[in-house]
């Protein structure tokens, strides 16, 4: 049998990782399990229909760090100890919500001082053949990733939050 954690406000949590939260679900080693992930905002103009069964409740009641990355878990491991290796096998990866989005934000990315403004565009995503369209008469067969796997740094780290942002060895007050 196959665990299903489900994305909720209660197992999503916004913008860190941190080794302090409770686990909202604990495996066993090889076990398999099934995880519902989110992205999305519901500020952006998306039909409403399009966003995930409880994205405004997440969006407005998850516990939210100062990453930009929704994380559901955490997930504990039985007997998993500081310093043992983990392998996590992504078996599969199922598009759940019609649509995808792109950010241009001024001084970040590929090009940073060339976009003064911030700019986010939806991109409709037909579920059954995988198709994105990203400009009138242009269409991609997309490619989806999981988007971020982690295990929280040690509290040795320095702070017990870590951003999302970027996986780093932080200190507190950088």
């Amino acid at each position: 049998m196959v665990r299903r954690l489900e994305a909720t406000a209660r197992t999503v949590h916004c913008g860190f990782f941190d080794a302090a939260l409770a686990p909202v679900l604990e495996v066993e080693s090889g076990e398999e399990i099934w995880v519902e992930t989110v992205s999305a905002d519901p500020a952006h103009e998306v039909p409403p229909e399009w966003l995930p069964r409880d994205m405004r409740d997440i969006f407005e009641n998850a516990e939210r760090g100062t990453g930009p990355h929704m994380l559901t878990g955490p997930i504990a491991l039985k007997g998993a100890k500081a310093g043992d290796v983990l392998q996590v096998d992504i078996i599969e990866i199922r598009l759940t919500q019609p649509y995808g989005y792109n950010m241009v934000s001024p001084m970040k990315g590929m090009f940073p001082g060339e976009e003064p403004r911030l700019e986010t565009t939806i991109i409709p995503i037909d579920l059954a053949s995988g198709l994105a369209k990203v400009a009138p008469g242009v269409t991609i067969k997309t490619r989806p990733f999981f988007g971020q796997l982690g295990v929280a740094p040690p509290p040795a780290w320095g702070a017990p939050r870590q951003p999302s942002a970027e996986p780093a060895r932080w200190k507190h007050g950088q």
